[in-house]
């Protein structure tokens, strides 16, 4: 379900890749993980402020900018 590729951006290291079977396995487990997310964490936080929370996750996101290696995958995965 996973592959290892060279990283683009260093040569000694190496990224894990979802094959196109694992990705259509998270497409499946996808439902699932987020009725879990919502019953384990959303449920809980009643009260806060979701929109903060919402904020404070989208800046961590793109202060590590996680997008970046998987959008660059998929077009290359695409090309292919």
């Amino acid at each position: 379900m996973v592959e290892r590729i060279k990283a683009d951006t260093d040569g000694r290291g190496n990224q894990a890749v979802l094959t196109d079977f694992g990705f259509e396995r998270l497409r499946e487990a996808w439902p699932d993980h987020l009725r879990g997310v919502r019953v384990m964490v959303m449920d809980h936080l009643q009260g806060f402020d979701l929109s903060a929370l919402a904020e404070a996750l989208n800046s961590m996101i793109d202060k590590n900018d996680m997008r970046g290696p998987i959008a660059r995958q998929s077009s290359r995965r695409s090309q292919d």
